[in-house]
């Protein structure tokens, strides 16, 4: 498929070949009578070597280009699905096939400023949409912003229901819907715990150890941690059945030792005295039991103190260790830069004194107190330190006036500064690295790139175009871009440097 772009006085087209010579058929007919919103504008250029496709794109950008560096948040996913599915709901009142969308990153077309979604639908184009909204599926779930725990999950569920075998756009727009009523679903809880799935390593999330990242994962193990040894104590102190808590084991006896006495005497009186005894010694009965009963209360409240007291000299002890460790790990440490200052510093002083006597036995006066020792020897490259690591100062400076610039004609317009590659300029705050704010001007001008040494401007679907050395860029088109070429945005006008 033959794709190219075109400009013709204020709109901006997308133009694709059309395969074959046949009339013009259905599809073709309802695309160009109607305009049915999320469609891109649909119009047929007929020409002697063939018939094209025509598709304004004007201050719309490539979802690809959006994303080029940047990632989607879940809001701009909940956002991209849900038009998507609003404009197959659309295409079916006009019998349009769903197969005939092309769903490439490249060419599906967003509104900057409202996100808004714009398809390419293609006559005679015959794709599976489920094949190919897996596939944008799966370029989206790369491109999800791996810091939103919310859009990775939600991104991944698409994905997910995409694998399956007979899935349809309802599926994808109910998980959305979950999404924004914040409810997980039935494998969210597994998308978190599968931090080793085969397909997020290898494919999605090279640069990420999980799918939530180190932060979330360290922050759970530290409160568990903190968790774990606040209840320490308390399970010492109140377990009577813990293994290997010998205060515990000690309390169940004297429990046990208790419910002993309290039976056993009276059943003794009873054997040997009868009825009669029994309520004879009664009184001195009741008033043994509770004795005993005291005494062992009194026990157990002594032996769960002492082991309080025990847990909580044993913590004291471990984080005074740990605290003295630590205090010694830092002395040692300020040692240790404390040495290599005073190193650096003496052989500073020594190269600073070398370097000194060098120049003045070349005649060339002190170089330390030369109030411009640079004026009149650019090609002069003075070694400090034989460190690999040193940045040569000849060097600085060049690399310092390496930085371009595109300086106004218009000296009401100030000039614009470039100070890295790629360079995009227009009046979308946000988006763009210099943003110019004036009405001709498109959110989404133009990008300067550079490549081995080479720079060049690409007009990025621009209302009003860009024009290096009087020649009219077309949409999407890039052009070679020297020092002293004019470069006209819109109406302005530069000269690069």
């Amino acid at each position: 498929m033959n794709i190219s772009y075109k400009r013709e006085m204020r709109h901006n087209y997308l133009i694709l070949e059309a395969a074959g010579t046949e009339e013009e058929n259905f599809e073709i007919r309802m695309l160009t009578e109607n305009s049915i919103e999320g469609l891109l504008k649909f119009r047929v250029k007929q020409e002697e070597i063939g018939r094209y496709y025509c598709y304004e794109i004007t201050s719309k950008q490539p979802l690809s280009r959006l994303l080029e560096f940047k990632e989607i948040k879940k809001e701009e996913l909940i956002r991209l699905i849900a038009e998507i599915g609003a404009v197959l709901k659309r295409i079916e009142d006009y019998l349009l096939s769903e197969s005939n969308l092309f769903l490439e990153p490249e060419h599906i077309y967003i509104e900057p400023e409202t996100y808004q979604v714009w398809l390419c639908y293609i006559p005679g184009y015959e794709k599976s949409f489920p094949d190919a909204m897996e596939k944008f599926l799966q370029y989206l779930l790369k491109k999800t912003n791996h810091k939103d725990d919310d859009a990775v999950v939600l991104a991944y569920r698409l994905y997910q229901e995409s694998q399956k075998d007979y899935y349809g756009i309802e599926d994808l727009l109910r998980i959305v819907r979950e999404s924004q009523q914040g409810i997980s679903g039935e494998n969210t809880e597994e998308i978190k715990k599968n931090k080793s799935n085969t397909y997020l390593q290898e494919n999605t999330f090279l640069e990420e150890k999980s799918v939530y990242g180190e932060a979330a994962k360290n922050r759970k193990n530290r409160k568990s941690r903190e968790k774990a040894g606040e209840e320490y104590c308390g399970e010492k102190e109140y377990s009577l059945q813990s293994p290997g808590n010998n205060t515990g084991k000690t309390g169940l006896k004297a429990v046990f030792a208790l419910l002993g006495m309290i039976i056993s005497g009276p059943l003794f009186i009873w054997l040997y005295a009868g009825e009669a005894g029994l309520r004879r010694y009664l009184a001195v009965l009741l008033v043994m039991d509770i004795a005993a009963a005291l005494g062992v209360i009194l026990y157990l409240w002594n032996m769960r103190k002492k082991n309080r007291q025990d847990c909580s000299g044993k913590e004291g002890e471990k984080r005074g260790t740990k605290e003295q460790e630590k205090t010694q790990k830092e002395f040692k440490k300020a040692q240790k830069e404390k040495e290599w200052q005073m190193t650096f510093e003496e052989t500073c002083d020594y190269e600073e004194e070398q370097a000194s006597k060098e120049f003045e036995k070349a005649g060339e006066g002190n170089f330390w107190e030369s109030k411009n020792p640079w004026e009149n020897k650019r090609d002069l490259e003075i070694n400090i330190s034989e460190s690999e690591n040193t940045v040569l100062l000849a060097e600085a400076s060049l690399e310092k006036e390496s930085q371009h610039l595109l300086k106004s004609v218009n000296p009401a317009i100030s000039d614009i500064s470039i100070p890295y590659f790629p360079f995009i300029i227009g009046k979308q705050e946000g988006i763009v690295d210099y943003a110019l704010k004036k009405e001709t001007i498109s959110r989404i001008h133009l990008r300067i790139d550079e490549e081995n040494g080479e720079c060049k401007v690409t007009d990025l679907n621009s209302s009003n175009g860009t024009i290096v050395e009087d020649y009219r860029l077309e949409a999407n088109e890039s052009h070679s871009l020297n020092s002293g070429d004019k470069l006209v945005i819109a109406d302005l006008s530069f000269i690069f440097y």
